[in-house]
């Protein structure tokens, strides 16, 4: 990276913050190793799936960690060879790509370390993760367990009614025949 101004890092470090602190989720790898036509590729793939995929020195993203208040989990990840952060906003989507690409073998990529909703997070959840297709699928899943229950009891609490107005109604005509016979 050519040297920047005191003033573009400054900057630099402002967006960095904002980003960090949009962001639902931040995947951190070491690109060190791949080619140009490589992060290209990523890059593209990433922003498909609507993630930022940025290149960023190390003491500026610590700066900048250190600013968002987010240094005390991260800091292990800025302390050697070239750093790029996935800004995310849909875990699953991202972690789907990133893993796709960190699994091929021609690809020098690899993790470092990463963040969603505020909490450190390792390969093995980002592969976890990767399986389900995206954050609505998830949502779609819980809404389907959590009124399950419901729509049990509600389909149970019919047949019950139903039941009890026949019987009133067999109730009712014994009591006609008995009045009237």
């Amino acid at each position: 990276m050519p040297k920047l101004k005191r003033k573009d890092k400054e900057v630099l470090i402002e967006e960095l913050v904002d980003r960090l602190k949009s962001a639902s989720g931040l995947i951190v790898t070491d690109f060190h190793g791949l080619s140009v036509e490589e992060m290209t590729v990523l890059r593209k793939r990433l922003h498909k799936v609507g993630v930022l995929f940025k290149v960023v020195k190390n003491r500026l993203a610590k700066i900048a960690f250190d600013k968002a208040e987010i240094s005390e989990q991260m800091s292990d990840v800025f302390q050697d060879r070239p750093t790029a952060i996935a800004f995310v906003d849909d875990p699953f989507v991202a972690a789907k790509e990133l893993v796709e690409f960190l699994d091929d073998e021609d690809i020098s990529l690899s993790f470092k370390g990463g963040m969603i909703s505020g909490r450190m997070v390792d390969l093995d959840f980002l592969r976890d993760i990767g399986k389900v297709s995206s954050s609505e699928e998830v949502y779609g899943k819980l809404v389907s367990i959590l009124s399950s229950p419901i729509s049990q009891l509600a389909w149970s609490l019919k047949g019950i009614i139903q039941k009890l107005v026949l019987v009133m109604n067999e109730v009712a005509k014994v009591r006609e025949k008995g009045e009237g016979g």
